[in-house]
């Protein structure tokens, strides 16, 4: 997995390249050594570490929420609170990803740095 270029991420797909929209991925999750990438079209497999897609996706606005997972920040839709210090975060197609206590505090700084608050919400 690369990033070929600032828009599609690269993915190996059997005999295969798929470029995936990096806009329509929702969220990545490594699950038994596999690499699911979720987007609004689909599942797709994919080979690699969770922390090379990380590193390589931060530029492009991709949060890591728990250590088998991330997120495209574009993709959230809401944030609650949840029991024993965790939260979720709600994505746009309705699925409900835990962002774990460890992966929280920066979550809310890139909402703070990257969204805009009008009035005296918060």
């Amino acid at each position: 997995m690369l990033v070929s270029n600032a828009s599609r991420l690269r993915v190996r797909d059997g005999g295969r390249i798929r470029l995936i929209p990096l806009g329509g991925i929702d969220w990545i999750e490594i699950t038994d050594s596999r690499v699911h990438i979720h987007t609004q079209d689909g599942r797709f497999v994919g080979r690699g570490r969770l922390s090379d897609y990380a590193q390589d996706l931060a530029a492009q606005g991709f949060l890591r929420i728990h250590r088998s997972t991330i997120v495209n920040f574009q993709a959230i839709r809401e944030l609650r609170s949840a029991a024993g210090g965790d939260h979720v975060a709600i994505l746009r197609s309705g699925q409900a990803l835990r962002v774990s206590r460890t992966y929280a505090s920066e979550l809310y700084r890139q909402v703070d740095r990257l969204a805009l608050t009008v009035g005296h919400f918060r």
